[in-house]
């Protein structure tokens, strides 16, 4: 059988603005987790300090996605 391997899939990048604002609060995310200083859960006001273009939707947003992107890693 075929086994998967635990690479990431590079996709093309367009550069567009959003997607490098995302890969900018996501990697924030990455090391505030990494800290282990906070419950993750509550990262949003964390993302609201430190990116002051954040409402405070938008920063639940960001971080549901990025906890949304790590759940569907599975164990990679």
């Amino acid at each position: 059988g075929r086994t998967m391997s635990c690479r990431t899939i590079s996709l093309p990048r367009e550069g567009t603005e959003e997607k490098m604002k995302q890969d900018t609060y996501y990697a924030y995310l990455d090391g505030l987790r990494d800290s282990g200083l906070i419950n993750m859960f509550g990262a949003a006001k964390y993302l609201e300090r430190e990116f002051p273009e954040l409402g405070h939707r938008e920063a639940v947003s960001v971080l549901h996605g990025w906890m949304e992107s790590h759940t569907q890693g599975g164990v990679c």
